[in-house]
């Protein structure tokens, strides 16, 4: 699979503006990025969709991550899907329809998903509601609450756990910030981003657990 416009990969979105995948290449990426990105889980799944809120910087992966190994989840990421993209020379655009169109995948296969992107967009949420409801699976949003010191301190030029980090990654914070001010969304639980992990993921295991013995597909 090569994006037919350029024999080459273009390094920068500049570069590969216009490369955009095919209808019929889609398919073919998705099958490609299931096999060679994504993880499934051994043992049971749950059956659900969990969709978090958080800022970059705010530990959305890794909570993410920890539930999906709670609940046998499998975690699908946007910043995968887009460096999947770009692997083969593809521009980013279609990657909201993409990840979209793994989450069904992969719950008709059986298994719960985990989405590891900010869901805060009314649109984003939208979709998923709307899969959810024909799949007739819970979703279940996800608050990451961290203060801004602990983002701001994790997104330092000099912090070595982090890849994106520096001016660029605080530009960002602050640009999306202002999306998450005044939610407006009933979330069924809420991680503290700077807490321990293992007792914040015990809380939020509890609260989710709870949420889907109470819920019906919406």
């Amino acid at each position: 699979m090569h994006a037919s416009h350029s024999s080459k990969r273009p390094a920068t979105q500049e570069k590969l503006e216009g490369n955009e995948l095919e209808d019929g290449h889609v398919e073919e990426f998705l099958a490609s990025f299931a096999k060679k990105v994504l993880v499934f889980p051994d043992g049971p799944s749950v059956l659900c969709i969990l969709a978090p809120v958080g800022l970059i910087g705010s530990g959305k992966s890794t909570v993410m991550q920890a539930l999906a190994e709670r609940f046998s989840l499998v975690v699908i990421r946007t910043d995968a899907i887009r460096a999947h993209l770009n692997r083969f020379g593809y521009n980013n655009r279609r990657t909201p329809e993409l990840a979209g169109r793994l989450v069904v995948s992969c719950v008709e296969r059986g298994y719960g998903v985990a989405v590891d992107a900010d869901v805060v967009v009314e649109e984003k949420r939208s979709a998923l509601q709307r899969i959810a409801r024909e799949l007739e699976v819970p979703l279940v949003s996800v608050h990451i609450n961290t203060p801004e010191e602990v983002i701001l301190d994790r997104l330092r030029p000099d912090n070595p756990d982090r890849e994106f980090k520096g001016p660029e990654a605080v530009e960002r914070y602050f640009i999306r910030k202002t999306l998450h001010e005044n939610l407006d969304i009933p979330f069924e639980c809420v991680v503290d981003g700077a807490g321990e992990l293992e007792t914040e993921m015990d809380k939020a295991e509890v609260c989710i657990r709870k949420a889907l013995s109470q819920k019906t597909p919406r």
